[in-house]
């Protein structure tokens, strides 16, 4: 685009352009191949089991949560999917929970506008039966408060799903605070603050390419 609206100028611009178009094709394909390579590599990783973590552990909320009748349900990204609640045909027509979405800032899909990081001043402790952050924890400045505000508001027996990022690029929404381990999330949501059968894994997995250590990409990473 950078070519058309500057070919006017001079005699010399449209060989220049030419050229940067051809570059800018060179290394749109070369990132195309590079993906491919990246995912191939990703896939053939061998990964312990253990370091892997409980994967039936999201499927099993799913079906808990499907379990409860007429379940209060918070999702503190509107914008995140909604999981098993999003997917009435599966769940079944009889099927009835009380959904409530939240963010701190008002907008499309909320319902209620909550800090995750003083939570309870927004929900009565032991009022809802789950909470699902999806893409949420990597934004909030102290997640140690909104992980402690959830245990306040969740009743007795309730459970939370949080799925957030280890490896993945700057996104701030307004901002990127953190990354978090398995090890990471088991401590926020510990027993301090009043959670128990605490289960976690990883998932998406993916390939870091680093010119400073060129056996990252053998590492497990997701």
């Amino acid at each position: 685009m950078n070519a058309i609206t500057s070919q006017s100028h001079s005699l010399k611009t449209p060989t220049r352009s030419v050229i940067r178009m051809k570059s800018t094709f060179k290394r749109s394909i070369a990132l195309w191949l590079f993906g491919i390579v990246a995912r191939q590599i990703a896939s053939r990783k061998l990964v312990d089991p253990i370091l892997r973590g409980d994967t039936a552990a999201q499927a099993q909320f799913g079906e808990w949560l499907k379990a409860l009748k007429a379940p209060v349900c918070l999702n503190s990204a509107p914008a995140a999917p909604r999981m098993v609640l999003q997917r009435s045909a599966e769940i079944g027509p009889r099927w009835i929970a009380i959904y409530i979405s939240s963010d701190f800032v008002n907008g499309l899909d909320v319902d209620m506008v909550a800090d995750a990081e003083s939570l309870s001043d927004a929900f009565e402790h032991d009022s809802l039966d789950a909470v699902i952050a999806c893409s949420v924890f990597e934004h909030i400045r102290r997640p140690w408060l909104a992980a402690a505000e959830i245990g306040k508001v969740l009743k007795p027996g309730g459970k939370v799903f949080v799925q957030t990022h280890f490896a993945f690029p700057i996104h701030a929404h307004p901002h990127d605070y953190w990354r978090f381990t398995k090890e990471a999330l088991e401590t926020l949501f510990g027993a301090e603050n009043g959670f128990r059968n605490i289960r976690s894994f990883y998932a998406f997995p993916c390939s870091i390419f680093s010119a400073e250590d060129i056996h990252a990409v053998l590492r497990p990473t997701f």
